[in-house]
């Protein structure tokens, strides 16, 4: 059995549609259980960001703002119903 496991990635400086691709690899690595938590500027090209995850299959369990305008999220990952894309 895997012993989940909590992964940090920083996207600081990347926008959307980089932004996701790095995501999207990082969480093809990790494991159902794993966690990612990721820090990324709030702006307008990351909107999508959160939402093209969620698609995934993967849930967003935490969702925060810091006075830096950075948005930290925590990923829950799901290997489960994950759609390949």
């Amino acid at each position: 059995m895997h012993a989940s496991a909590l992964y940090h990635i920083n996207l600081s400086g990347q926008v959307c549609p980089m932004a996701f691709v790095l995501t999207k690899i990082k969480l093809d690595q990790l494991q159902h259980g794993d966690q990612l938590e990721i820090l990324f500027e709030d702006s307008k090209a990351n909107k999508p960001l959160i939402q093209s995850i969620i698609s995934l299959g993967h849930s967003i369990k935490q969702d925060t703002l810091s006075p830096k305008n950075l948005r930290r999220i925590i990923v829950d990952v799901n290997k489960n119903n994950v759609n390949p894309q």
